[in-house]
């Protein structure tokens, strides 16, 4: 009675460790194939960003951030240029708020020296 409780768990594993190896085998196919399909989705998804990034006035962080995560060459040139743009307009708006600063400033020191 044992030998044969014991030879039919034996048959029973012979026939499972097959069915086991090839049910993972084809999980991980199916795994693949998800993670894949969605990762083209990622890269759709980001070109719709950077598409809306070009279209709204982004800040130099958030175009940073798109040219990190940029795979494309053409995309990755598209986002830098619009990058140096914004850089360049917040540069000079910087320049503009320095020079009101300082004009604002120096009749104010002018009025303490009398």
């Amino acid at each position: 009675m044992l030998e044969s409780t014991v030879e039919l768990l034996g048959g029973l594993f012979l026939i499972a460790l097959p069915l086991l190896i090839t049910f993972c085998i084809f999980g991980s196919i199916v795994a693949a194939l998800r993670a894949v399909s969605r990762g083209s989705a990622t890269v759709s998804t980001r070109r719709e960003e950077i598409t809306i990034a070009q279209g709204e006035r982004k800040n130099w962080r958030e175009l940073c951030k798109a040219a990190l995560d940029a795979r494309d060459p053409d995309e990755l040139l598209e986002i830098v240029q619009e990058l140096s743009k914004v850089l360049k307009r917040e540069e000079l708006v910087r320049r503009d708020f320095r020079e009101a600063r300082e004009l604002t400033s120096l009749p104010a020191q002018s009025e303490v020296k009398n």
